[in-house]
């Protein structure tokens, strides 16, 4: 029927965590997690295909899918975290107790769950996920109100993950193209071209 040869697609728009002005937080601080400032409106886009008419119709760089019944693809947009200490664990006892805590261990498990029943399904062809980001950034400043900083910037981040038929196993690719650490007083620490 229509469910053999199926495609969804959907795409989430910005997304941040981010701390109120008070305190001596400096601005540039104040998102925790989020976009790279001026990258991208949206935060990720996806595809999830049922069916071989479907998949066969994309170009996934050289993977073989001649034997795959679904495909799901993911593509973060560039995204930067700041680890101001303190903000952090507000942010981490706020999410751990009351209210939110009990909703965030419930979402949690039910995650885990679906992810396993997922995993462990038996299926009579391969599945395909593909991650890719196109960097990610990583902020630790020397103090919330100091403009001292050490980074971390990774470059386009790809993986493949694929399980095999009947679950006898699975595969998976990684690749990372750049990377680069980076101190505010000394300059490129480490870099990849």
């Amino acid at each position: 029927g229509a469910e053999a040869n199926s495609e969804f697609t959907f795409e989430l728009g910005d997304f941040r965590v981010e701390s109120s002005n008070n305190g001596d937080t400096l601005e540039s601080y104040r998102i925790i997690l989020g976009l790279v400032p001026g990258s991208s409106s949206s935060l990720l886009s996806g595809k999830y295909c049922i069916g071989q008419d479907v998949i066969q119709s994309y170009k996934v760089s050289d993977l073989d899918k001649s034997k795959c019944i679904k495909y799901a693809e993911f593509c973060l947009s560039p995204m930067r975290y700041v680890h101001v200490h303190s903000q952090i664990f507000a942010l981490i006892d706020y999410a751990t107790e009351g209210v939110m805590g009990t909703m965030s261990s419930l979402a949690a498990s039910s995650a885990t769950e679906a992810a396993t029943e997922v995993a462990n399904s038996p299926h009579n062809g391969e599945q395909l996920f593909c991650i890719s980001a196109s960097g990610f950034e990583i902020v630790l400043p020397q103090a919330a109100y100091s403009e001292k900083s050490f980074s971390l910037q990774s470059g386009k981040f790809e993986g493949h993950f694929r399980t095999l038929e009947n679950g006898v196993g699975s595969k998976a690719k990684v690749s990372l193209t750049d990377f680069m650490l980076q101190c505010e007083q000394l300059g490129d620490m480490f870099s990849v071209p």
